[in-house]
């Protein structure tokens, strides 16, 4: 009979932290930093000690993080306002993203792309230098070419990403 691999994540001992049953291994939080002390955490304790936050990040690594997250949706001029909203202490993601998968709440959206950019910087420096230099060519190319051809590389951006398999990376 094969293991179910499922089973490692799921727990029969409590959290370290607050006892609740929910527990995971912490290495399961993939998007949070959480101090060495703790084997097992339940989401609520990961979020509560998570000790990287959206702060920490640079602008264009949280422009690079949106743009990433939502696929190429978010192009970087859309995800610097995301970002100069979020700085300026906003709390409403005013656009069709935002709405449909945050309920227009910015800080969310912010947390989904730290989350989303954490891994990839830690896991792989390469990926995350190549997603800053996409960042700074795509919005290069917004200024000299204008918005329409900001919406061709969005409709490839799923494919042809730095962090996705299409492109010509194997090449």
């Amino acid at each position: 009979m094969k293991e179910n691999s499922t089973d490692e994540s799921l727990s029969s001992r409590s959290c370290d932290r607050c006892g609740e049953w929910s527990a995971v291994r912490v290495d399961y939080y993939a998007q949070y930093r959480v101090p060495n002390e703790y084997e097992r955490l339940c989401r609520g304790c990961a979020k509560e000690t998570n000790t990287h936050t959206a702060e920490m990040m640079s602008d264009e690594e949280l422009i690079a993080a949106i743009m990433d997250d939502s696929i190429g949706y978010a192009s970087p001029a859309h995800a610097q306002r995301h970002v100069q909203d979020y700085k300026e202490d906003e709390d409403t993601a005013y656009c069709e993203r935002g709405a449909a998968v945050f309920d227009r709440d910015l800080n969310a959206l912010i947390e989904s792309a730290r989350g989303h950019w954490l891994p990839i910087q830690e896991n792989n420096p390469e990926k995350a230098e190549r997603l800053l230099e996409t960042v700074e060519q795509w919005s290069e190319v917004e200024v000299q070419e204008g918005p329409a051809a900001s919406m061709g590389i969005s409709a490839l951006y799923p494919t042809h990403s730095p962090t996705g398999t299409g492109g010509d990376e194997d090449e």
